[in-house]
């Protein structure tokens, strides 16, 4: 095809070890390979030619022409198939290249076979190979483990034909993927990577997902930062660990604060690094991180500190929460002060006392 991309043909698949993944690829690479040729879409799947006899039983194949094509093209298409099951042969071991010469009738049954000489074949229970699939920081990339889970679920979508039991059904055509299920997955395999990584992301992406929009459409940008993300949140627990500790707080506190915090220093760098010299000279500088994130304009993210009650980004539930807070702390303060007082009192009467009886308490 003139300035065209020349397609070139697939390794020959060795005799055994061949991964599930590697399987597809080769498999798809191999289809990529024979579409080049235009004849060649007549042995497809939804080809016209799409089945033929084994060549153990008639060397030719095709016995007639179909009714959709020209009645003088049989020994065409016979020469044609031929070489088309050939160049697959050629790309399958050499332990598997007469079985494909001689016994296959069909390209899902060339492929059927090849799933169980490597011992892939689904059998439901395949499926559950999903819990298997782990994060190791050392060896792993976020995108790679997306990639693996989401190949695990592909490879178990169900064909026409399968009869689903627990709904006593039988599908009618090939099982596929839905925009909502895409999300679901690249959203499951962040909670896999890391627990805390889905709410990480609601905060940071969410209000980037407005109307039309799909997780899916940030998902390349969520997968390269799930690193940072992380380093991000063990720099929030690290922060918010050693300030209890030096305070004493409970772990009550500890999670109030933990929610509460305004991020990692990188964070914080991130979004004030244009008010780091004005920061420094007036140690008053307010910001709120939720306003922030809420994309409210510069003066209100400005006008307060993150968890003040009037916080426009507070919800009634937040603010309550607030309210409750605070005054449980102004009783105790309350208390305290009565307590002082109290043993302020008690020196005076002892000072009285002592006054009556002749010693003089200044002396």
């Amino acid at each position: 095809m003139p300035g065209g991309i020349k397609i070139s043909k697939p390794e020959r698949l060795p005799k055994d070890n061949v991964s599930e993944p590697d399987l597809h690829s080769w498999w798809n690479e191999l289809l990529n390979y024979l579409n080049q040729d235009d004849d060649f879409h007549l042995f497809k799947t939804k080809g016209i030619y799409n089945t033929w006899t084994a060549a153990e039983i008639d060397e030719d194949r095709i016995a007639k022409v179909h009714a959709s094509d020209e009645k003088d093209k049989l020994n065409t298409r016979r020469r044609q198939l031929n070489n088309y099951l050939t160049i697959i042969a050629g790309c399958c071991s050499k332990d598997q290249y007469m079985l494909v010469i001689r016994q296959a009738t069909s390209l899902n049954w060339i492929w059927n076979e090849l799933t169980v000489i490597y011992q892939h074949q689904h059998k439901g229970k395949d499926f559950l190979g999903i819990v298997d699939i782990q994060y190791d920081p050392d060896k792993d990339t976020a995108i790679s483990v997306y990639n693996s889970y989401r190949a695990k679920i592909m490879e178990n979508l169900k064909p026409a034909g399968t009869h689903i039991e627990w709904k006593n059904t039988t599908l009618t055509t090939q099982e596929s993927i839905s925009p909502t299920f895409e999300d679901h997955i690249l959203l499951t395999t962040l909670h896999l990577i890391d627990k805390r990584l889905p709410a990480r992301v609601k905060e940071i992406y969410g209000p980037r997902i407005e109307k039309g929009k799909f997780l899916m459409d940030l998902k390349m940008d969520i997968l390269t930062n799930v690193s940072k993300m992380l380093d991000d949140m063990e720099d929030d627990d690290t922060d918010v660990n050693i300030n209890a500790i030096k305070h004493g707080q409970d772990s009550f506190q500890l999670a109030y604060m933990r929610n509460n915090t305004r991020g990692s220093q990188r964070g914080r760098n991130r979004y004030q690094r244009s008010n780091n010299s004005r920061s420094q000279q007036n140690p008053n500088t307010q910001f709120c991180r939720l306003c922030h994130l809420s994309r409210k304009p510069q003066s209100v993210t400005l006008s307060h500190e993150i968890g003040d009650i009037s916080c426009p980004s507070l919800s009634n539930r937040d603010r309550d929460g607030l309210k409750s807070k605070l005054s449980i702390n102004a009783i105790q303060a309350d208390e305290n002060a009565d307590d002082d007082d109290d043993e302020i009192d008690e020196e005076e009467k002892m000072n009285q006392i002592a006054e009556l009886h002749g010693y003089n308490p200044g002396s």
